[in-house]
């Protein structure tokens, strides 16, 4: 349930923080987040600032997954990388993308998957894909300030 992934998101990050932030008591929130409390319940703005607050994807992964969809997101956390550092680490991912092929067949292996090996491939193609965004960000704002990109 969705109830359960966002109380695991906001537990991680604080239920102090998270309630302060999105201008709540941490008693109400904690409330509102507990799945087995049947007279509070999480709106949906407050839904959407937790998850600005928080940055953690897990709720709109979870939301994509339920519609049998994947939602990609720019890679905040790559950010801090040197323009060579990203190329660097796009290319990794590219390599890596050869694994995710290898970790997909090696799924296949047995005729089927089951939900821990969906869980692994969905993770494994999440970081590609921020990785491949990044690096399009990076490219983006280079020939747009400089003309070019330079990789090192």
């Amino acid at each position: 349930m969705i109830s359960n992934t966002v109380h695991r998101s906001v537990l991680q990050f604080g239920m102090e923080k998270v309630a302060k932030a999105i201008g709540k008591c941490a008693g109400t929130l904690s409330k509102e987040l507990n799945p087995k409390e049947k007279n509070h319940k999480l709106g949906a703005d407050d839904l959407q600032k937790i998850i600005k607050v928080t940055g953690c994807p897990m709720a709109v992964n979870h939301l994509a997954e339920i519609l049998g969809q994947v939602f990609s997101y720019e890679a905040d956390h790559l950010s801090h990388l040197k323009d060579g550092d990203v190329f660097d680490n796009y290319a990794a991912m590219m390599a890596m993308q050869g694994g995710l092929s290898l970790d997909f067949n090696e799924a296949l292996h047995d005729n089927k998957i089951d939900r821990k090996e969906v869980v692994q491939l969905r993770s494994s193609a999440h970081k590609s894909i921020a990785a491949i965004l990044e690096f399009l960000k990076r490219l983006d704002k280079n020939i747009a300030e400089k003309g070019s990109f330079y990789v090192k």
